[in-house]
């Protein structure tokens, strides 16, 4: 007789069915799949049925490839994905992009995949339809293969480094700036009709002498004007390429004559300089000097020492054409070691009753003030800050600028460990150990700060001009007032594309308009940009 088999109860058994984890689906993708004409700073973001997991992205976004990129939640529940870059679009470009699916796909946070790629494309802006913000006009004056109508019509391949912009009591507008293809610090100024070209004068400030042409005369220039007489005074670098060592120099106009002479000399280099006349006619330069000396802990070695440095001259008391009448001092130093940096770079402010200066040292904003009535000369007359220290391994200060009114003093810096736009104020007391330091972001959309310079005006407003390093665009930042509030500024674009924003400057006319200097890398030229601030 055959045995049977005992039926199987499904009810005994310890087995379930796994549930069905649905796969994520795209729901939306920005720019829109076709679009055209999409802006430069336009966003790429994908919206996903479910959380999706933001590190797939690295792998799994085919078609945007930049080192910088981040991928982010744009809401808590992170179905929407933000593609974060230093780097913006490009014009006249057209993007292929695609998620992937399968292994190297990306994920939601379930581990699950797309069921099948994504793709879609877009193009951006041609380079044509920029039009700058607020309706500025940009005209380039020198460099780039114009013609210098001043020099006998010499081709000018290379200038615009190390600009500044000034208008003097009567409107004239003066430029200076560094002419690699004369290896001369450069003026030009400009009496009416300034969008013009043509209308611009240029002269050189110096001429390297002819024993020794490979100088590089005139880096690091920058200009002052007296409104009192409107007389010109500029201070600049002379690096000797053959030998060691550079010096300062300060040079003058007269009777429609320059002359030069040298304030310091170091041996190993200068830069960053920066010149202001007080209302007594006293002329000061800041400065970062770098000298080789000896090792107070060791005789036998001779180290770096660098610093935040300063000189002075009275032309009331002596003639400032001669060296031996000006007075130099290192505020603050130390030595030189790996990355460390004091004073590179630095800018100059006077009131009518003390000299203001901020400056980068070794990762942090600081700012050095002397009274007017001390002697400046001697380094105990100084008082210096820290304004901004950041945390450890971050680092911020560079590319800073300041201004000092009846409401304190005010500096924008860059922070260079999350590349955004920063401002700092200061209402009194600015000098003290405790004095107390507001600081907040200007701007943070990509690499921004580069060579930001601030001025207020009377009204209080505050005009800022900068440079967005994710595609060297030139921009101005501006605000009306309550400048701690992030709310209050307004961002706007004056000049792209190319490689722009670099050396930037801005002056004020009594006429409410803005000017700006600053240059061309793409095509080593001078441009200066003019327009009204928003109404």
């Amino acid at each position: 007789m055959c045995s049977e088999l005992e039926p199987t109860q499904s009810g005994n058994t310890n087995t379930e069915v796994p549930p069905i984890v649905p796969a994520p689906v795209v729901f939306s993708v920005s720019p829109a799949p076709g679009s055209f004409d999409v802006p430069i700073d336009d966003f790429i973001e994908m919206e996903f049925s479910k959380e999706m997991d933001p590190s797939s992205f690295f792998r799994g976004l085919r078609g945007f490839i930049d080192s910088s990129r981040q991928f982010v939640c744009v809401n808590n529940d992170c179905k929407v994905i933000r593609v974060l870059s230093d780097k913006f679009l490009e014009y006249e470009t057209n993007y292929d992009l695609t998620l992937e699916s399968g292994v190297s796909g990306v994920r939601d946070i379930d581990g699950e995949t797309l069921a099948s790629p994504v793709s879609w494309s877009f193009s951006t802006n041609p380079v044509t339809t920029f039009k700058p913000d607020l309706g500025f006009v940009r005209v380039t004056l020198d460099g780039g293969g114009l013609i210098d109508s001043n020099q006998g019509s010499k081709v000018i391949d290379d200038a615009g480094e190390c600009t500044s912009v000034h208008v003097d009591s009567s409107g004239t507008v003066h430029l200076t700036y560094l002419s690699v293809s004369d290896w001369s610090p450069k003026h030009a100024f400009c009496v009416s009709n300034c969008t013009e070209p043509g209308n611009w004068t240029k002269e050189l400030i110096d001429s390297p002498s002819s024993a020794t042409p490979s100088r590089g005369l005139g880096r690091d220039v920058n200009m002052d004007i007296d409104l009192t007489n409107d007389q010109l005074h500029v201070s600049y670098r002379d690096y000797c390429i053959a030998c060691s060592g550079a010096t300062l120099k300060y040079a003058t106009k007269l009777s429609g004559v320059w002359g030069a002479v040298v304030v310091d000399t170091t041996s190993h280099s200068i830069t960053d300089t920066y010149i202001k006349i007080d209302v007594n006619k006293r002329i000061h330069i800041t400065y970062r000097s770098s000298n080789s000396v000896t090792n107070p802990e060791n005789v036998s070695e001779m180290v770096v020492m660098e610093g935040l440095a300063y000189a002075t001259c009275d032309p009331i008391m002596s003639d400032c054409l001669l060296s031996d009448n000006w007075k130099k001092v290192l505020v603050e130093g130390g030595w030189k070691t790996g990355e460390n940096s004091f004073a590179a770079p630095n800018h100059l402010f006077l009131t009518d009753d003390a000299i203001h200066v901020s400056y980068y040292a070794n990762g942090a904003l600081k700012y050095a003030k002397c009274l007017l009535a001390l002697d400046c000369s001697l380094a105990v007359s100084w008082e210096t800050v820290a304004v901004h220290i950041p945390p450890p391994l971050n680092d911020v200060g560079t590319e800073n600028s300041i201004f000092v009114d009846s409401s304190g003093v005010h500096i924008t810096y860059r922070d260079n460990t999350n590349a955004d736009l920063r401002y700092a104020s200061c209402a009194s007391d600015c000098s003290a150990m405790d004095a107390v330091w507001s600081t907040i972001i200007i701007d943070s959309l990509g690499r921004m700060g580069g060579s930001s310079q601030l001025k207020i005006d009377g009204s209080g407003a505050h005009h800022v001009v900068y440079g967005d390093r994710s595609n060297w665009d030139l921009k101005y930042a501006y605000c009306p007032a309550s400048c701690l509030d992030t709310t209050a500024w307004s961002l706007y674009r004056i000049d792209a594309p190319g490689n722009l924003a670099e050396d930037n400057y801005v002056a004020l006319s009594a006429d409410g308009k803005v000017h700006i200097s600053y240059r061309d890398i793409t095509n080593k030229a001078l441009k200066y940009a003019v327009g009204n601030p928003p109404i």
